[in-house]
């Protein structure tokens, strides 16, 4: 018996799974971290760093012109929506033209050397 996928039985010791032509739909990937990885794309076209211990947020972005919200140093429990999120808004030569929300960022916030 699987633990992640009852009714499905295990062969020789391991689990026969997706890469299988005769198990192709059988497989649950529910185990998976695919669908959590798409929460780290923003601050990747970014590359932001974060350092809550030194105060610095460095940033490079690597996408031109953009805006970047910065999940990490968000208050979800702040009253009006908008007041939520700090964003960094980029130019087309990927300087920081404006951050939108800054009293949520670190104290230093600067372009990687």
């Amino acid at each position: 018996m699987c633990a992640y996928n009852p009714g499905r039985e295990e062969r020789f010791g391991s689990m026969r799974g997706a890469f299988l032509p005769d198990h192709a739909l059988d497989q649950s990937l529910g185990y998976y971290s695919r669908g959590v990885a798409f929460l780290a794309l923003p601050a990747a076209m970014a590359r932001l760093r974060l350092d809550r211990a030194s105060g610095y947020l460095v940033y490079d972005p690597a996408q031109t012109p953009g805006r970047v919200p910065v999940f990490p140093c968000a208050d979800w429990g702040a009253e009006d929506p908008g007041k939520r999120i700090p964003v960094l808004v980029f130019d087309a030569a990927g300087q920081l033209a404006e951050a939108l929300n800054p009293q949520l960022l670190p104290a230093q916030v600067e372009e990687s050397p």
